[in-house]
């Protein structure tokens, strides 16, 4: 008798192990599902505000202020082998006519740095600075290594 109490009880621990492993999974699931949705814009969303520095006019620059028009947004950083789409980019900023506004938005670098970059490749489009990576949250761009 005492043996069958022995795996009976075991049984009810391995039972009760097992649905708890269920319910952490689960909590888990739901925790880490409603931490990515903070942030990110979705399909249909209104695009949150956005209100930068723009370095090549000296002057600030909100999204509000393109309401009713198209806005390519492009987040970058001077560091990343990707970013050289730069120079294609102003070719079709200037190819639009203003059908589509451009505004790249460099993520964490100095003014000094962006702005070496911006002469090098000589872009005319506004060149946004977010230092604090407040945009970049807002829009939930991520993977972004700085």
């Amino acid at each position: 008798m005492n043996q069958k109490h022995t795996k009976k009880r075991k049984r009810t621990i391995l039972r009760g192990t097992f649905l708890l492993v269920i319910l952490l999974l689960i909590s888990y699931t739901f925790y880490s599902q409603s931490q990515t949705e903070i942030g990110s814009v979705q399909v249909g969303d209104a695009a949150p505000n956005l209100s930068l520095y723009n370095i090549l006019d000296d002057q600030v620059i909100e999204l509000e202020s393109f309401k009713g028009k198209g806005v390519l947004l492009n987040f970058w950083g001077t560091w990343c082998p990707p970013c050289e789409e730069m120079p294609y980019t102003e070719n079709q900023y200037h190819a639009q006519d203003g059908d589509i506004e451009t505004l790249a938005v460099n993520v964490g670098k100095s003014e000094v740095k962006v702005d070496r970059f911006v002469k090098r490749h000589e872009l005319n489009f506004p060149i946004l600075l977010d230092h604090n990576r407040g945009v970049l949250n807002a829009y939930g761009v991520k993977p972004f290594l700085l």
